[in-house]
């Protein structure tokens, strides 16, 4: 009697390539503003402490913990102004339905912790097949973050509406950061009040609208200062600050020093 052939078995999730991962520590009152890959991004915070926000959803990572982003999906990231957080990034491509995964903190068990130090590891020895070796160990580590999730669905409710306005108030941000933005300015185009804006920003990322235009606007000059094109004056006339003085106490109270001795600084890391 002829034997039954068996379909061979085949990952309903995996990950295909590894495009670049990298371990840094990032500046003190570090913010990425928002903004979107065309791949999978996997953020594994192994000193300090950071905030994710995508779609709106706040997530405060503390060391041992990781996001995953979806290719696409719109994000940002901050620390807190007396935070310098070291992250471990890794940029893929990935089948399979995501959706169970990203936007989820995970905490590191001893498990999935190994992996990830043996990730890093393998990418600062670039030895032979060091790329092939990180990428078995990040598709062990999908499959131990599945299990972790399995039969878990991210809780829904009504404040996933809510979720959605501060996602639109935080795209329109970064996107017209050379307007003159104030909360009222950016409450109508989102089509909200002020008061429910800014109570949806305390309620869901504790801090307010105001404060986080001004965050997005002075890590903006942070790029000019480091690009070494405008001067004070001008950097401050670009983001619609109405004195060079009223910007420069705006960068000290949020970064501790002035723009100019941030310059001194910079200059003196490239040397």
């Amino acid at each position: 009697m002829a034997r039954k052939t068996e379909k061979p078995r085949q990952s309903t999730l995996r990950a295909e390539a590894i495009y670049a991962s990298f371990s840094r520590e990032e500046e003190r009152a570090f913010l990425f503003p928002g903004g979107t890959n065309p791949m999978t991004e996997l953020l594994y915070v192994e000193q300090g402490s950071l905030h994710s926000v995508a779609d709106g959803r706040k997530l405060n990572l503390q060391q041992g913990d990781m996001v995953i982003y979806d290719p696409s999906q719109w994000h940002m990231q901050y620390a807190d102004t007396d935070v310098s957080p070291r992250c471990y990034r890794v940029f893929f491509e990935m089948t399979g339905d995501l959706k169970p995964l990203k936007n989820r903190k995970f905490t590191a068990t001893a498990q999935t912790e190994q992996l990830l130090l043996q990730m890093i590891r393998e990418q600062e020895r670039t030895e032979a097949f060091s790329d092939e070796m990180t990428l078995a160990l990040l598709n062990q580590l999908m499959v131990l973050l599945m299990r972790q999730v399995d039969g878990k669905p991210l809780p829904t409710s009504r404040t996933n509406g809510e979720y959605r306005i501060i996602h639109r108030a935080q795209v329109y941000v970064s996107t017209h950061i050379w307007d003159d933005l104030s909360v009222p300015y950016v409450a109508h185009h989102v089509d909200m009040s002020p008061s429910y804006l800014t109570a949806l920003f305390h309620k869901h990322l504790d801090i307010s609208p105001g404060e986080y235009i001004r965050r997005v606007k002075l890590q903006e000059s942070k790029h000019m200062i480091r690009e070494n094109k405008l001067n004070f004056t001008e950097i401050a006339a670009e983001l619609q600050y109405s004195t060079v003085h009223h910007f420069s106490r705006q960068f000290k109270e949020k970064f501790g020093m002035t723009p100019s001795e941030y310059a001194k600084m910079v200059r003196s890391a490239e040397l």
